[in-house]
């Protein structure tokens, strides 16, 4: 770690002083946790394969500009009754959300469910949130990715039992 600063507990004040002062000429930055992949598509990013059947679930007016760019033949079904492989579940209320989440534990168990919701929020709808709230009801999420500059998506699976 070519740019950390190492003190002991009673030395951090000074050393965090130091640092401040003599920020590094070259500092080492990261790649972002979302460019993870760049250049690949949202629907490669979420697993939607070519002639596939995905369900939209509460789909935001522009739903086909933040999936972007689409495989060949995929269908996108906005009956929500309708089961599909890849399910989209664009989520806009975190009370709404709590209070649909019980119903989509079935669909999760059937379908590769995708929760989405808009980055950036002021009213708690974020992934902290949406994750919790799945665990509380035995739902585990095991891949997330951004779909484009507004919406995150998390997938989730029912938790299997232990044992």
């Amino acid at each position: 770690m070519p740019d950390a600063v190492y003190a002991s507990m009673a030395g951090v004040g000074a050393a965090l002083e130091k640092a401040i002062r003599n920020p590094p000429s070259d500092p080492v930055v990261p790649r972002q946790m979302m460019q993870s992949a760049p250049g690949r598509t949202a629907a490669q990013k979420m697993g939607i394969r070519e002639g596939s059947t995905v369900g939209l679930i509460d789909p935001p007016v522009d739903y086909l500009k933040v999936l972007g760019v689409l495989p060949e033949g995929v269908v996108l079904e906005e009956d929500a009754r309708r089961v599909c492989p890849v399910s989209l579940w664009f989520v806009h209320d975190p009370g709404e959300y709590e209070a649909a989440l019980p119903s989509r534990k079935a669909l999760a168990a059937r379908t590769r469910l995708w929760i989405v919701w808009q980055k950036g929020r002021r009213d708690g709808l974020n992934g902290n949130f949406v994750r919790s709230a799945a665990l509380a009801i035995g739902l585990v999420d095991y891949k997330i990715c951004s779909l484009d500059g507004v919406w995150t998506g998390m997938v989730f699976a029912v938790k299997k039992a232990l044992g």
